[in-house]
This record gives C-alpha cells, structure tokens and sequence, in this order.
C-alpha cells in the first residue's frame, strides 16, 4: 500500500476539533443548569441560618429571647421539660403509733415502725411556666421557674421493713401495712425536703443548658455568661436587702 493511501482525509482534523468543543460546550451547559436547579428549599434554609445568627442585643430589643428559647429547649429535650437533677438516696421511713386505754387516761407504749430503701428523685424546671431573661453587659439573668420533682422512684425489691419497738398490745402488722401504703406519700415530703440538697447543680444544669443555646443561636453568645436564678433565690435576696 502507498503512503499516500494511508494518509487521513484532510477533513478529519477540524472534525475533531468541532466534536471536543461541542463536548466542552455540553459540560458547561449541565454545570449551568445544575445550578440553576438547585432546591429553593436549600437556598431558603440558607437565608434562614444567616438570619438566625444575630446578636444578642438585638434579640433581646426584638423581645423574642424567651419565645427563641423555650421553643429550642422543647425541641432539643422532646418534653416541656428540662431535666436538671438527679438524687439517689437510701432513706429511713419511720412511723410511730401512739394509743390509749381507760378512755385516754392510760398511755400504752408507742409502736415504731420502720422502712429502709432506696429512692430516686428526679427535678426539673417547667419550660411552660414563665421564664424571665435579663441582659445585663456580658451577663444574662435567667429567673427560671421554680424546682419540681417528679414521682419518686422506691426500690420496692430493696425494701426491708422491721418494727423498732414493739408491744405486746399493740399491733405491728397493722402498723406494718400501714407504713407500706403510706410510702408514696412519705418519699413526695422527702423529694421536697431534698431540694437544697440539688439546687446548685440544678442552677448549674440549668446555666450550662442556656449557655449551649446562646452559642447554637447566635453568633456572639459564646461572649456572655449565665446565672440562674430560682423564686426561692429571689425571696431570698428580697429578706436579705430588706434586714440591710
């Protein structure tokens, strides 16, 4: 075969040429129109992050710091809840019968009866109950609602019963059941008793909680410190300036 047989028609060059600019050309034109179909609804949220992350200040001239708070704390806990403490405790329940004879001139001895076992108490602040927010400088006063307990927790398969003083006319089983339908109640008292035990951590869990939200919602929010206080802090701040 000749060399001039073997060559490549003339044409064929610019053919290439026209075929790789017609592939660029159909590139771009999918990149364009990839963009220009982008979700509105990611655009949207975009718009919506930005506008999110405003100043402090600014939130609390708009009056919308409570309203922005309690709607995160419900998203973020699932409950109109906020959980802020925790207490296990082995407690001693005890009751003391007393009774008469001879129409209440004679005094029998006293019966006493007991119980021991554990209990877990759970506190909380009400995220539906009103929620004050004060700006002060670089600091933010949260007056929170006042500490709540949930149900107590008895341990009913550690429970151990025994009667401490005994009579042999008095009745101990009686007393007995009656100290054990009577524990609910008693362990309610003793969750209400508790709660200077957990005040601090609860102010603690409490501030630290609306510490993560002024950094999550605003862009300044890490420049500010939280203190929390509770009803029972104010009356008590209120007697102290007042005996001042």
């Amino acid at each position: 075969m000749s060399r001039s047989s073997s060559r490549r028609p003339a044409w064929t060059g610019p053919l290439t040429i026209l075929i790789g600019l017609a592939m660029v050309l159909a590139a771009g034109l999918y990149v364009f129109d990839t963009l220009a179909s982008a979700p509105r609804a990611a655009v949207e949220e975009g718009r919506k992050v930005i506008q999110d992350l405003h100043r402090v200040a600014a939130a609390f001239r708009s009056g919308s710091v409570t309203t922005s708070f309690v709607s995160y704390a419900t998203q973020a806990t699932g409950v109109n809840r906020l959980q802020v403490a925790e207490l296990q405790q082995l407690e001693l329940f005890e009751q003391t019968d007393e009774a008469t004879v001879l129409w209440g001139q004679l005094a029998l001895p006293d019966l006493v009866v007991r119980a021991r076992a554990p209990v877990e108490y759970g506190y909380y602040v009400d995220l539906e109950a009103e929620w004050e927010f004060q700006l002060d400088g670089s600091r933010i006063r949260v007056h929170a609602p006042e500490l709540q307990f949930t149900r107590p927790s008895v341990d009913v398969s550690e429970i151990e019963f025994e009667v401490a003083q005994d009579s042999l006319l008095r009745d101990s089983e009686g007393a007995l059941e009656r100290l054990r339908t009577g524990l609910t109640q008693m362990s309610l008292r003793r969750a209400k008793d508790h709660i200077p035990l957990i005040r601090e951590l609860a102010r603690r869990e409490t501030a630290e909680f609306v510490t993560l939200w002024l950094a999550a919602r605003f862009v300044d929010g890490d420049d500010f410190t939280v203190e929390v206080l509770f009803p029972s802090d104010r009356l008590s701040l209120e007697s102290a300036s007042d005996r001042s």
